[in-house]
């Protein structure tokens, strides 16, 4: 709306350093008016050059072979590691619990059995990995983020909450989740996560968790 209806900061005013020909291009370039704007590339060129005769004669700096070479190798590199990334985190097994709304009756049933899932709360979001983490599982819910195991659930505010990931590089690569507390305590939820585990509970706690 602004850029419709108000008028632009004069650039001078801003740059004091502009000179006042080069600041009358601007402005009119800025016009509200179309008719009061350049009409052709070839026009505002002139003016441009007008403005700032010797910039026309200014010559443009090329990359050193060995500056392009380094940042060619640079986007070789970025590229594959995307690709590497994508393919971890395609050929990982899928997790065992990936669930969100609506979550089935069944597992909200046991949710509150298990007394994860207050009265009154509703689950958005469970999950659990395969493996040696199987046995634990998270439940985010509308007021309350709950850590679920065998033995205990550990239940937090959902506001209280930040989620962090971490990697560890015993027995290969892998990654752990810590949900950060008030009073700079921490809990580690999961400790051995794949490259899928990592992307899909980012993409899904990144909606619904402020992370650390």
């Amino acid at each position: 709306m602004k850029q419709a209806t108000a008028t632009p900061v004069p650039i001078q005013q801003r740059r004091s350093d502009v000179p006042p020909t080069l600041a009358v291009v601007v402005d009119r370039a800025l016009a509200k008016d179309p008719a009061e704007r350049f009409q052709t590339a070839e026009e505002l060129s002139r003016a441009l050059v007008e403005a700032l005769p010797t910039a026309a004669q200014d010559s443009v700096r090329m990359r050193s072979p060995v500056l392009s070479g380094a940042l060619n190798a640079l986007v070789g590199l970025g590229v594959v590691g995307g690709l590497l990334f994508v393919a971890l985190t395609v050929l990982s097994k899928p997790p065992r619990l990936s669930v969100g709304t609506p979550i089935p009756d069944s597992l909200a049933q046991l949710l509150r059995r298990q007394g994860a899932l207050a009265p009154g709360d509703a689950a958005l979001y469970v999950f659990s990995p395969r493996g040696a983490d199987d046995t634990t599982l998270l439940l985010v819910a509308r007021r309350s983020v709950a850590v679920v195991t065998p033995h205990r659930v550990r239940a937090y505010r959902r506001d209280s909450v930040q989620v962090g990931y971490g990697a560890e590089l015993r027995g290969g690569v892998s990654f752990r989740l810590v949900l950060a507390l008030p009073r700079a305590r921490r809990d580690t939820v999961f400790r051995h996560l794949s490259f899928r585990d990592v992307y899909e509970l980012s993409r899904r706690l990144g909606k619904l968790i402020g992370e650390d």
